[in-house]
């Protein structure tokens, strides 16, 4: 028999689960309830870090707990918010328990903050309070407490829960900085701009901004620009990164770079941002020796880079380890497989290599970025939720990320056997404890370059859909994450940027954390073929949360609005096999009915000439004016839609199948500089968006 298949212990397993952060039942995404099986919740007791061999030692765990539980005089949680810099009382225990307690805060600017907490007596117990709000920043708070218990007390059962010396105190502010009012830009992906000379470099990023900057659009985003993984004839997702603390050297410039520009005169990078990064590997290696050998300003400023990134050596000899031994970590020596790798067992060309190439990218996105702000355009990047499996970020933070176990979600109604994403959670324990290096380090990294920031699958910052491996999508479970905690880092590192945060609040979302979002000005999203698919027969109109939100026509993971607006993607899909013919059939019904409801309230309202209700570019320009007048904080357009692409950058769950995120759009530069559809849609989103404005100033309108 199964050592999961006794039932008469399930309770404490199922109840340890819950207190672990493991939801033990579930809604899907059509109100159906789900409990969730017992070898679910095993492997991930066990992915958690509980150390469990068998389904009904979690009764002798939570007993060990229980017998403990008395003898801690006071338990401190890792983490301590003070919004606004206000921290509230914290209660340390019974004044017998903690006769000599003292209570020291380092700031993190390295000065003590000690006059700005105190210990006071009241009610019987000694309470830990603010005197006066604290500078914004993560603050570390040391409690020292000679009446804790003996050593002969029951021992917690999992490290990273026991009582910790150290708090890590984020004091942020409740709301991050905000969208520009009533503002319009464009959403494209890097990889697919294209100019006479060649694409997918950063110096066509800044031109396509100058071009929407002339249209009076105030924003620019992009997919993840993140380090990818360069096997031959790959098309990596940008969003399963090599590392998301790091850059993908393929979208540079090389004309532009002082010390590459001389060394790639006349060479052919090929498609795909890791093509591009494999075509300049070895030109990288050159350029950093003769920067070494140059010397000067440049070289004096490439030091002091990497003075102040001391983590990107070991990022560059994990590069190179890879280069040299492969990306499966099971075949190389065991030092490097527990992070040690020597300065003398790699290459060091090609440590030298990644650690210019880092430099080289983080220089020419800088310059990207103020050339951008001074035309007038925000760059918005995007910040995936996880990295891929092999690459650099499992490696360095093991103790952050779960082995046994991949991200993904639920069936619901586009996938009915759910996903896998093929990425290891972080354990929200571990983080806890630690501090949050991951989760800070991936926002700095990105902050650092952008005056706003898209949080991708926004729905983790409350719970993640576990699966455990070896199992299919549909056996995960929720597990929660301490979101108050992770909402404080985002508000914080975005104060300091100066940028607004939005977040991908699709699908399946808790209340909870859409309400959290909008109390901390974090944006959400809403896409109007969603809403259209959803039979809403009104204009998109603003929800209660108007003015937080990013309005668009489609993403990246939908169709194209022409590809939409023709069933294009149901077609695609059925040849693929991702849909049978019934299926696609009563898509392809419902989705005329939808393209019916859209043009009839388009040419009622005035937006769409009757005539026009039959070209889906025409469609496009009227839905986009339609979007416009809503109070969304800012809408952005898929600069292909201007123009009627039918193909999708990247059609979800095709796997193999199909090449995604690889496609070139479907104009060159220079000619979307000389598209009359594309200006028109800009022109026509900018007069709607003007009319907003008015409207708000109180000065006319529609």
């Amino acid at each position: 028999m199964s050592p999961l298949a006794s039932s008469g212990r399930a309770d404490g397993l199922r109840l340890l689960a819950e207190r672990r952060g493991i939801a033990t039942s579930y809604e899907d995404a059509f109100g159906r309830h789900h409990e969730v099986g017992r070898p679910t919740l095993f492997a991930l007791l066990q992915a958690l870090g509980e150390p469990l061999e068998r389904p009904e030692e979690a009764a002798r765990l939570l007993a060990a707990e229980a017998g403990g539980a008395g003898h801690e005089p006071f338990l401190l949680p890792p983490v301590l918010v003070a919004w606004e810099g206000e921290l509230d009382p914290v209660a340390l225990g019974p004044v017998e328990a903690l006769r000599a307690v003292t209570a020291a805060l380092a700031l993190e600017d390295g000065n003590e903050g000690d006059e700005l907490i105190e210990l006071v007596l009241e009610a019987g117990a000694v309470q830990l309070r603010g005197r006066r709000p604290l500078p914004y920043g993560l603050h570390k708070l040391v409690v020292d407490r000679p009446g804790r218990a003996p050593a002969s007390a029951p021992a917690r059962p999992s490290r990273l829960e026991a009582e910790p010396d150290e708090v890590t105190v984020i004091s942020s502010p409740r709301r991050a900085p905000g969208l520009v009012a009533f503002s319009y830009g464009a959403a494209l992906p890097l990889y697919g701009l294209e100019d006479e000379q060649g694409g997918g470099h950063l110096g066509l990023l800044a031109r396509t901004g100058e071009l929407l900057a002339a249209a009076g659009a105030s924003y620019l985003a992009t997919l993840p620009l993140l380090a990818a993984q360069l096997e031959e004839g790959d098309f990596p997702s940008p969003y399963s990164p090599f590392s998301r603390l790091f850059w993908n050297e393929g979208y540079l410039d090389p004309s532009a770079v002082p010390e590459l520009s001389s060394l790639t005169g006349g060479l052919w990078l090929p498609r795909g941002s890791a093509g591009r990064a494999r075509a300049l590997r070895p030109h990288l290696a050159a350029a950093a020796a003769e920067l070494q050998t140059a010397g000067g300003r440049r070289l004096e400023e490439y030091r002091a880079y990497l003075s102040s990134r001391p983590e990107l050596l070991g990022y560059a000899r994990y590069r190179a380890a890879c280069e040299e031994r492969g990306a499966d970590r099971a075949g190389w020596p065991a030092r490097w497989r527990r992070g040690l790798i020597g300065e003398e067992e790699v290459d060091p060309r090609a440590v030298a290599a990644h650690c210019y190439g880092q430099f080289a990218f983080e220089s020419q996105l800088g310059e990207v970025s103020s050339r951008l702000e001074r035309a007038g355009i925000e760059l918005m990047l995007d910040l995936p939720l996880g990295s891929g499996p092999a690459g650099y970020d499992t490696w360095a933070f093991p103790e952050v990320f779960a082995d046994g176990v991949h991200i993904g979600a639920p069936p619901d109604r586009f996938f009915a056997g759910g996903q896998d994403w093929g990425f290891a959670p972080q354990r929200p324990a571990s983080e806890r404890a630690l501090g949050y290096p991951v989760t800070t380090a991936c926002l700095r990294n990105l902050l650092a370059h952008c005056k706003a920031l898209r949080i991708d699958h926004a729905p983790g910052l409350s719970r993640l859909w576990w699966i455990p491996a070896g199992m299919p999508p549909t056996e995960g479970a929720y597990v929660s994450y301490p979101t108050e905690e992770l909402l404080a880092l985002h508000c914080l590192e975005a104060w300091r940027a100066g940028a607004c945060l939005v977040g991908e609040n699709l699908g399946t979302v808790q209340e909870s954390l859409t309400t959290a979002l909008v109390e901390h000005g974090i944006g959400g999203m809403r896409v109007a073929i969603f809403d259209l698919e959803s039979e809403r027969s009104h204009p998109m109109e603003p929800l209660e949360v108007a003015g937080c939100e990013v309005a668009m026509v489609d993403t990246h993971d939908t169709a194209t609005f022409a590809g939409w607006f023709a069933s294009h993607d149901v077609d695609l899909r059925e040849h693929l096999g991702l849909l049978a013919g019934k299926e696609a059939s009563a898509e392809r019904r419902r989705r005329k009915s939808a393209v019916l409801t859209l043009v009839d309230r388009l040419v009622a309202s005035g937006l769409l000439a009757e005539p026009e209700a039959g070209e889906a570019v025409a469609v496009h320009r009227a839905l986009l004016a339609e979007l416009g007048r809503s109070e969304a904080a800012l809408v952005l357009v898929n600069l292909e839609d201007c123009w009627g692409e039918l193909e999708p950058q990247n059609l979800p769950g095709s796997g193999d199948r199909r090449e995604n995120f690889s496609r070139r759009l479907g104009r060159r530069i220079e000619e979307m500089d000389r598209d009359g559809a594309l200006s028109s849609a800009l022109a026509a989103l900018g007069r709607a968006r003007g009319e907003v404005r008015a409207m708000a100033r109180g000065d006319g309108g529609y």
